[in-house]
């Protein structure tokens, strides 16, 4: 279920981000968290675009403990 529940929001943040690992990171935080990543943030999730793929990303993305769970 969680594999296909990121494919699906890979394939949304895809069609909506553009080609750049950058604009694909902040739409995915958009999404997700309702909110743009930090510079670190931002720099560490590009590099990890680089080395996996969309969908693994946008997975742990939806495991992260701010995504889950509302202050």
């Amino acid at each position: 279920f969680a594999s296909a529940r990121a494919q699906a929001f890979a394939e949304r943040v895809q069609r909506e981000a553009g080609e750049t690992p950058e604009s694909k990171v902040q739409r995915a935080f958009a999404l997700a968290l309702q909110r743009q990543p930090d510079s670190d943030e931002k720099a560490s999730c590009t590099a990890s675009l680089r080395d996996h793929s969309l969908p693994e990303f946008c997975r742990a993305i939806l495991n992260l403990n701010e995504f889950s769970y509302v202050d």
